[in-house]
């Protein structure tokens, strides 16, 4: 039903059955969907909203008898803190596989540098991955003078400025173009129940009650990406590949937009939203998938785990249907 909104999910009172979604148009007419098992594919926030949206209030919200619906929303911060100095011009040449590139058959690749995984749980550091982002030597906002900003026009004018984005390793003389490594470190957050989606007091257009995000990057969270940042720092400098510059106190960046959590996966229904098969507990034919279901968000691009969630809960329907 296209350009439709639903607006919540109909259980009857003590029934492990959802036997209908009502749904909206944009002209204001109101539909009822009714199906045999219903599936939830929308994101963790929209998941959040229509759950509490589908009870009298939110304790009686599916899944959320222990009020769990909503919690545990996590990020994928990206951190910029640290730079390279490489000791050596020619490690702009020597380190080109981590820039996207195509492997040899033709699937898309971008190297990354990761921690040994006995340093991250030894030391109680979140789990991260380094990607290595040249830094332009005299990016516009550093050019001095007339000098400068005619060149920097001209760069424009003929399509070649120095851009330190992926596809930079195809440029040539990178030593001459770039100075530094900009490190960006992509940085588990962990699950922090006040971390959550609530219904707001607003509403939209068809006078749904939009949703409030409640987020953020707590003292703790803080310092152990300092104490991260700390240990790749050494780690680089150690291996003789130049000097790390830290900038501290800086704080990550949260928009990845690599949305997690929200309906968290437990077996046990006072701990999670829903069980290993991604069924809303309390329900029998109520299912979630996707990122909302991760326990944890880890540091990397969720999709494919998000698409191997979908596979395997196909696989266990059409083994129950």
């Amino acid at each position: 039903c296209h350009h439709a909104t639903i607006r919540g999910l109909k259980m009857p009172n003590n029934a492990r059955q959802a036997v209908e979604a009502t749904i909206t148009s944009r002209s204001g007419n109101e539909l009822c969907a009714r199906a045999k098992i219903i599936i939830l594919a929308a994101g963790p926030i929209e998941y959040a909203r229509l759950l509490l949206l589908s009870g009298e209030n939110a304790s009686d919200a599916p899944g959320n008898r222990y009020g769990w619906v909503g919690r545990c929303f996590m990020e994928h911060p990206r951190d910029y803190a640290l730079t390279l100095i490489p000791r050596s011009p020619e490690l702009f040449q020597q380190a080109t596989f981590y820039d996207l590139h195509p492997a040899r058959d033709g699937t898309i690749v971008v190297g990354r540098i990761a921690l040994d995984s006995r340093i991250i749980r030894n030391a109680g550091l979140p789990n991260a991955s380094i990607t290595l982002m040249p830094r332009a030597k005299n990016p516009p906002g550093r050019r001095l003078g007339v000098v400068s900003r005619f060149s920097s026009y001209l760069y424009r004018f003929i399509g070649s400025e120095p851009q330190s984005g992926y596809g930079w390793s195809r440029r040539q003389n990178l030593s001459q173009i770039f100075d530094a490594f900009q490190l960006v470190i992509n940085v588990e957050q962990r699950p922090n129940p006040e971390n959550r989606v609530v219904l707001a007091q607003r509403r939209d257009r068809l006078g749904i009650p939009q949703v409030e995000l409640l987020w953020h990057w707590g003292d703790e969270e803080q310092a152990n990406l300092e104490r991260l940042r700390k240990v790749i720092a050494s780690a680089l400098e150690a291996s003789g590949l130049g000097q790390v510059e830290i900038s501290t106190g800086l704080r990550p960046n949260p928009n990845a937009h690599h949305h997690a959590g929200t309906t968290r996966m437990q077996a046990d229904s006072r701990s999670g939203v829903v069980n290993a098969d991604g069924c809303v507990h309390g329900t029998d034919n109520l299912y979630v998938t996707g990122a909302s279901t991760l326990c944890r968000a880890g540091f990397a691009n969720p999709t494919l785990t998000i698409v191997a969630l979908a596979l395997r809960l196909a696989d266990h329907l059409k083994q129950t249907l």
